[in-house]
């Protein structure tokens, strides 16, 4: 028999085997709303309150270590701020919802991420992401023009800065489309649809934007009425969400498996300022 010197007698190696590590396995849930808000019109900042609808969607995407099977998981959904008025659903091809808690299992096979819960809910929100602010003025001898100017302000309490964003604005009719002139921003007017549209790339947290137009009114609006400039404005975020839904991801009681979570968030916003 051959053995370690120094080792104690009837021993073949003076190492002790050290244990297997237990199978380790990452959740990625990526939580995204398609949101749509009409704010309502008021001058005062702290008064200003949208009314919101919110489809959202909850994606899963795991990778195990085990080579077979991936671990299942619990799915914890909440919303304590609106619960009343938030449904979830979830994917009972992946979702075991027969039980007090939802246990997520997502086959070997699936290597993207995909979908196991949806969720939709409607309230009335004060700070949006995004603030939208029109002001219109007549001006001239006798009231015949009229600006309309337009403030775009980012939430600075938003994770992260707001892309891909489109504003137009509706021309009314108590107006002279022909004479309209965008003096501020690069705005579009396309006379035929009577939309002036502004495109920004990005909008940082905290910060602001101003457009603007003037136009000629009609002879037959008084001169003491302002024309009204309908508003809508989208925009998307890789960082932020507009509702105060809870995702999170745990292990199942027993298994030997340890979870390492990961959550991203996003949405797009259709916003209107009527």
């Amino acid at each position: 028999m051959r053995s370690t010197p120094g080792a104690p007698l009837g021993s073949t190696d003076g190492k002790k085997k050290e244990k297997p590590l237990p199978p380790k396995f990452n959740v990625n849930l990526h939580i995204h709303e398609e949101v749509s808000s009409i704010q309502e019109k008021k001058n005062d900042m702290e008064d200003i309150v949208s009314h919101v609808l919110i489809e959202g969607t909850i994606y899963a995407q795991v990778h195990s270590s085990n080579a077979k099977k991936n671990p299942p998981f619990i799915l914890q959904c909440s919303n304590n701020e609106n619960s009343e008025e938030t449904k979830f659903r979830y994917n009972e091809k992946l979702v075991d919802v027969g039980g007090e808690k939802k246990v997520v299992q997502i086959p070997k096979v699936t290597l993207a991420r995909t979908q196991v819960a949806s969720y939709q809910s409607t309230f009335n929100k004060m700070f949006m992401p995004i603030l939208v602010q029109t002001k219109v003025v007549r001006s001239g001898q006798k009231s015949e023009r009229c600006m309309v100017a337009i403030q775009l302000r980012s939430n600075m309490n938003n994770k992260g800065n707001l892309k891909d964003i489109v504003l137009a604005m509706s021309v009314p009719p108590t107006v002279i489309g022909n004479t309209l002139k965008v003096i501020r921003g690069d705005g579009q007017y396309d006379t035929l649809r009577r939309v002036v549209k502004w495109t920004l790339q990005e909008l940082p947290k905290g910060e602001s934007l101003m457009v603007g137009a003037h136009v000629k009114v009609l002879s037959t609006l008084y001169s003491d009425e302002l024309p009204n400039f309908p508003v809508i404005l989208r925009c998307t975020s890789a960082e932020d969400i507009i509702s105060s839904v809870k995702v999170d991801a745990t292990s199942v009681r027993g298994s030997p498996a340890t979870l390492a979570l990961k959550k991203m968030y996003s949405c797009r916003l259709l916003h209107r300022l009527p």
